[in-house]
């Protein structure tokens, strides 16, 4: 527990300054007392990363060993680190009109089930960040704040949503960065400036959507020549470029269209400067990223982002599993998928979801996700991924990952609706597919993921 970890810490401590006093006043003692241990940065740093945690109930009651398998994995460690894909608030903020898709919402005491848990720190640059608007993101960073956790990725203006935020795991000090390129627009914190405070939200890394047009060659001559013979006007070809009836196309290898994503450069430089900030101050650095939809652009960013000094970078968002990259020896991890799923048990939810199908004020949270979800046919109760992940597991020595293991989770598919979510540790057979899955798409990137049957657990391959 976070807690337990501090209190370890301390008495760590007390003893050394015991000892090392002891040996000053004990002959041939001092020797053993003083002799150096090396430097902060070189010692060995045990860091958990956990995918989205969508949490509404409580679990500090339960005891099922293959939960507690998982909350001793968390307390392991010198530093654990959640992406917190939920609201903790009391509704005093307001919902908005459009939401990342469910209106998160859980209470405070939510907060303190994480951090009994074992978590340290939490990223909350996500969709859902904005959904009560800004006294939700308030609300959220106060009562996160209070349980003993620290929030990376919102704030009360700009600075504060991207700055990294440090937690001291007494044998060197872990930085995050969180931020989002999924996201509702005026979900986006603002920057305050020195006569106007900012707007609070999350931290965006800011994508856009573009297509092109693509014409090969030869269809551009046939319709250059039919505009010709037709007298028609505003059709030409300059260059790779080609104009017909108010449309521009670019000359290519097919007919069709190409969708590429861009990001807005501001985000990136303001992003990539957090992580070269925190580099500076901390012996470690780790970039929470939610992306929903990934590409040749994040990629390039998460690249980027390693060479400002991130020493690991993770995603998720896309509520499935995904492949690992190696670059330059950090690890990328493109998703984790879930660890808690709980998002069909919010309290209470405003007026647009129920009106979203067709259900009056005599409906309750229960009725609408039912509706939604069509008695858990369609949507995510249908689909395996969300209901699957893994935690991560990397042990440093420096800045040099050494070991990194996936410890595959279970959230119940096609459990009734108010027991799924719930995470337990995998048994073998979904344990050896889940990691099986992270195998697969890890080799495009040439890194060798194995599955060991013992343990039940995976192994990403460090060359």
């Amino acid at each position: 527990m976070c807690g337990r970890k501090r209190q370890a810490i301390k008495a760590v401590w007390g003893l050394t300054v015991v000892f090392c006093f002891m040996g000053w006043l004990l002959p041939g003692m001092s020797s053993m007392a003083a002799e150096p241990q090396g430097e902060v940065g070189e010692q060995e740093i045990t860091v958990l990363l956990a995918g989205d945690a969508i949490i509404t109930q409580r679990w500090s009651h339960r005891k099922e060993p293959e939960f507690m398998r998982l909350v001793e994995a968390i307390r392991g460690v010198d530093a654990a680190i959640v992406n917190l894909e939920m609201l903790i608030h009391d509704f005093k903020g307001y919902a908005q009109a459009n939401s990342g898709g469910t209106y998160m919402a859980a209470r405070p005491v939510i907060a303190q089930e994480l951090v009994w848990a074992g978590f340290d720190m939490c990223g909350n640059a996500n969709n859902h960040t904005f959904d009560y608007g800004s006294i939700g993101v308030l609300e959220t960073v106060e009562n996160v704040t209070k349980a003993g956790m620290l929030i990376a990725g919102a704030g009360k203006d700009l600075q504060t949503a991207r700055a990294p935020v440090y937690f001291d795991s007494g044998k060197g000090k872990v930085g995050l960065v969180s931020c989002t390129s999924s996201f509702t627009a005026y979900g986006k914190a603002s920057r305050s400036r020195p006569d106007i405070h900012g707007r609070p939200g999350l931290n965006p890394l800011t994508m856009t959507s573009e297509t092109t047009n693509t014409i090969t060659a030869a269809t551009a001559e046939k319709l250059q020549k039919f505009a010709q013979e037709e007298n028609m006007a505003g059709v030409s070809l300059r260059g790779n470029r080609f104009r017909f009836l108010g449309t521009n196309y670019v000359i290519g290898e097919r007919d069709g269209a190409v969708r590429s994503s861009r990001l807005d450069q501001k985000d990136v430089e303001g992003n990539l400067a957090s992580i070269s900030q925190a580099e500076k101050e901390a012996e470690l650095v780790l970039l929470s990223l939610h992306a929903h939809s990934q590409g040749a652009a994040i990629q390039e960013f998460c690249h980027r982002a390693i060479d400002a000094g991130a020493d690991a970078v993770y995603l998720h968002g896309p509520h499935a599993v995904r492949g690992i990259e190696i670059y330059k020896g950090k690890p990328i991890m493109y998703s984790l998928g879930d660890f808690v799923f709980q998002n069909e048990q919010i309290e209470k939810l405003p007026v647009e979801f129920y009106d979203t199908y067709g259900l009056g004020d005599d409906a309750k949270p229960i009725d609408a996700q039912n509706a939604r979800s069509a008695n858990g046919t369609r949507g995510f109760p249908a689909q395996r991924g969300p209901w699957e992940g893994v935690l991560a597991r990397l042990r440093f020595e420096g800045e040099t990952v050494k070991e990194i293991e996936l410890l595959p989770v279970d959230m119940g598919f096609g459990k009734p609706v108010l027991v799924r979510g719930f995470p337990l540790y995998a048994n073998a057979e979904l344990g050896k597919k889940i990691i099986g899955d992270i195998q697969q798409q890890s080799r495009q990137y040439g890194v060798e993921v194995e599955y060991v049957e013992g343990e039940n657990v995976g192994k990403v391959v460090i060359k």
